[in-house]
Formats: C-alpha cells, sequence, structure tokens
C-alpha cells in the first residue's frame, strides 16, 4: 500500500503553507505530515529521530514531499534507506547557505549514488526568484540527483507570506509518480 509523508521546514508546522492542502489531495493514499521538532531551531538529528519514529523503514510504496529544510532532511533519511518509491523536493537544496549559518548542522555530505540507486523517483521544483533558497542551489541539487527538474518563473519560496495555500504543480508532480 502507497504512503504519503509529507515534510515541513524551518520555522513552519503541519498546518502551515499548502502542507494541509495537499494532504487532503490523496484521500485514498494514507498521508502523514509529520511535525518535526524544535523547528525554530532545528537540529539534523532531531529531525531524523522524528521522520525515522513517524516513517520507519521507506520499502518501494513509500514517497516523500518536503520544503526547504524538509528536503535536506529527506536526503539524510534516505541515505539511511534502502529503497523509496519517491521524492518532491519544493525548493530543494543540499549545501550551506549563506544567510543561513543557524542551519549548517543539516549541510552534511549525501551520497548521490545512493540517492539516485535506491530513491526511484526524483523531482525538484524552485522558483527562479526564490528570495530564501537560491535558485541555483536547487538546480545543483537536481543535477547532482538525476531529478526532474521542474521551474517556475515566479513563486519565491513556496510559503504561505507567498500567497501559496495549495501547490497544485506538486499535486500533478505526484500522480505522475504514483
Amino acid at each position: 500500500m502507497k504512503r504519503l509523508f509529507i515534510i515541513h521546514g524551518y520555522n513552519a508546522y503541519p498546518e502551515k503553507h499548502w502542507f494541509p492542502w495537499l494532504k487532503e489531495q490523496f484521500p485514498h493514499i494514507p498521508t502523514e505530515i509529520i511535525k518535526l521538532p524544535n523547528a525554530h531551531a532545528p537540529q539534523l538529528e532531531e529531525w531524523l529521530a522524528a521522520i525515522n519514529e513517524a516513517v520507519g523503514e521507506a520499502d518501494e510504496d513509500t514517497y516523500i514531499v518536503a520544503h526547504s529544510l524538509g528536503t535536506q532532511t529527506t536526503l539524510h533519511y534516505a541515505m539511511q534507506q534502502q529503497t523509496l518509491g519517491g521524492i518532491i523536493l519544493v525548493s530543494g537544496f543540499a549545501e550551506k547557505i549563506p544567510h543561513l549559518a543557524e542551519l549548517d548542522n543539516f549541510a552534511l555530505p549525501i551520497n548521490d549514488t545512493h540517492i539516485k540507486t535506491i530513491v526511484a523517483k526524483r523531482t525538484i521544483i524552485a522558483a527562479k526568484d526564490d528570495s530564501i533558497v537560491p535558485f541555483s542551489c536547487s538546480e545543483r541539487l537536481a543535477k547532482r540527483i538525476d531529478a526532474t527538474f521542474i521551474t517556475q518563473e515566479t513563486g519565491n519560496h513556496f510559503m504561505q507570506s507567498d500567497g501559496f495555500t495549495t501547490l497544485p504543480i506538486v499535486v500533478k508532480a505526484l500522480e505522475e509518480m504514483l
């Protein structure tokens, strides 16, 4: 049975942005928006523990949609797995962001080969005008892990404050994966 997990980012929580809306789009698939601890002062080990507790061991029917810092966490989680059905990383990145030094503890190396081997389907969505995660970071990650790269001219960081309480492009990408 397919399972879907939604992973928020820095300074976010399950009821924010487009996460609740996305969950409603797939009523036939068990879906959980994982609440990550200390979203205002995140620590990678705490976030990984929360994901491991919620998801457990992934399989070919496990899908994850992650946003922002949740994308780095998802990549680290995937590194611990043997298989994963697919990931969609919105405003994805896997490197340090100069103006967000407080998140440097998440910027540990990612084994690109392992990600490409165990994650069957990989998509990254980014806006060219993202003011938080530079578009070039998402573009580099897409190339590194050989992901489908969906670009938007505008959208900034795809947050509620940017006007996003829905994000149909994620639904379309997920439907193509499933």
